[in-house]
């Protein structure tokens, strides 16, 4: 699989944090269609890394329209996972495993790129952000990155699905997290939260106006903000 230089976070959940920063390795491959998935498969079928193989593809193919592809796919992924696969880079861990968590949490984000599958995404980011709380089980790594963006997706998942009420508690973790942690990438994804907001739907809610004026007060005070200040300041 190639990485794109940059992508990775330093807190790491295996291969998977270049998915959670933003998805571009996955992005960038889908006018190929699946990308790097079925030519991975041919050579590991089972355990947690071929359920991301599968994952990659059920992304590339719901960028494609495909919403049966990224259906078929996430399930092939559950049906790698059933099946444990030990090698020496799962020995290894770290950089090299792919939680269920984040498996979770890349499989509900594909399903919010076809509009026809976005509710089916919700119960997926949901179940994604459960884990992370939980915590990593043994041989897992958890990255923060990816953690705040699965909440940040079951808002916006919530959000095009029709669900408000929800949007508060799935954001709350996100808007708690000190400036120095808002990194560009959470404030892309809260940006888009505040586009859901805006939609005809909400309009004249209360609460969807408060709710936009709590994202917009912290978009204005995130770690990238200040650099950008500094730099104008500065030049």
């Amino acid at each position: 699989m190639s990485v794109i230089p940059g992508d990775r976070p330093p807190a790491a959940d295996g291969l998977a944090t270049r998915i959670c920063s933003p998805h571009r390795l996955l992005v960038r491959a889908a006018p190929q269609g699946p990308g790097p998935g079925p030519s991975g498969l041919e050579y590991l079928g089972r355990g947690q890394n071929a359920a991301q193989l599968h994952v990659n593809s059920a992304l590339a193919a719901a960028r494609l329209g495909d919403a049966d592809g990224a259906r078929r796919a996430i399930t092939a992924a559950d049906e790698a996972r059933a099946h444990e696969h030990r090698d020496e880079l799962l020995e290894i861990g770290g950089e090299f495993t792919f939680s269920q968590a984040t498996q979770r949490a890349v499989a509900g984000f594909a399903l919010t790129v076809i509009p026809q599958t976005t509710a089916d995404a919700v119960p997926e980011l949901k179940r994604a952000t459960e884990l992370y709380a939980r915590g990593p089980e043994e041989g897992e790594d958890y990255s923060q990155l990816c953690r705040m963006r699965a909440h940040a997706d079951l808002a916006i998942a919530g959000l095009r699905s029709g669900q408000l009420d929800a949007a508060p508690d799935a954001l709350a973790p996100v808007m708690a997290l000190p400036p120095a942690n808002r990194t560009a990438l959470l404030s892309q994804r809260m940006t888009v939260v505040r586009t859901e907001l805006a939609a005809p739907v909400y309009q004249g809610s209360a609460q969807a106006a408060n709710l936009d004026e709590q994202l917009e007060a912290w978009l204005g005070d995130t770690i990238t903000g200040d650099l950008a200040a500094l730099g104008s300041a500065s030049s």
